[in-house]
């Protein structure tokens, strides 16, 4: 093991999950001082409760290149720990899909929302965009937004709006950061 390696927690130890991945920052006579990306937590854990993500593809071990669509195993983009790939996970497991996706909305919400549904052949105009299209040409042009937090339903908006706040997970912090980066390269 040496400083730069991408290790993998063998077992649950202060406070990392087992299969947790993280970074070695430095090692010393305590022990391992690794970065668990995850947690954002920098620990001190012994060596013996660490596994290297080797680049060893002879010997069929994991490596940091083996793990993605294409392979048994994938790192969670939110929580860095190593899975096996089921089939629903996407760039994220089950669990954090799960706390990202939050509340859904009731049916009572989306009858509600089904009630405000601007009809069929008419023009719409996406209320944060203002892309304006065609209610009905295709099934998902317009989808019914609403807070991962209560349940309930707010507007009617294009996929791809719908979906940007969804990637933002409604977090009005990130987007004013995703404006103070845009606005830096204007």
């Amino acid at each position: 093991m040496k400083p730069t390696d991408i290790v993998i927690a063998t077992k649950t130890t202060n406070g990392i999950d087992r299969n947790s991945v993280g970074i070695i920052t430095s090692i010393s006579q305590h022990g391992v001082h690794v970065h668990f990306v995850g947690k954002d937590e920098k620990v001190t854990i012994l060596s013996d409760y660490l596994s290297v993500i080797n680049v060893d593809l002879d010997r069929k071990t994991i490596t940091v290149e083996s793990t993605g669509e294409k392979y048994p195993n994938r790192i969670c983009n939110r929580c860095y720990i190593l899975n096996k790939l089921d089939d629903k996970m996407s760039a994220r497991c089950k669990k954090c899909r799960k706390e990202v996706s939050g509340k859904l909305m009731p049916k009572s919400e989306k009858d509600k929302m089904e009630q405000k549904r601007p009809p069929t052949q008419s023009i719409y105009e996406c209320p944060i965009c203002e892309k304006r299209m065609i209610v009905g040409i295709r099934k998902s042009i317009i989808v019914p937004d609403h807070d991962h937090h209560t349940g309930r339903g707010r507007e009617w908006l294009c996929h791809s709006c719908n979906s940007a706040l969804g990637r933002f997970n409604d977090d009005i912090s990130i987007l004013k950061k995703a404006i103070d980066y845009l606005s830096r390269f204007k």
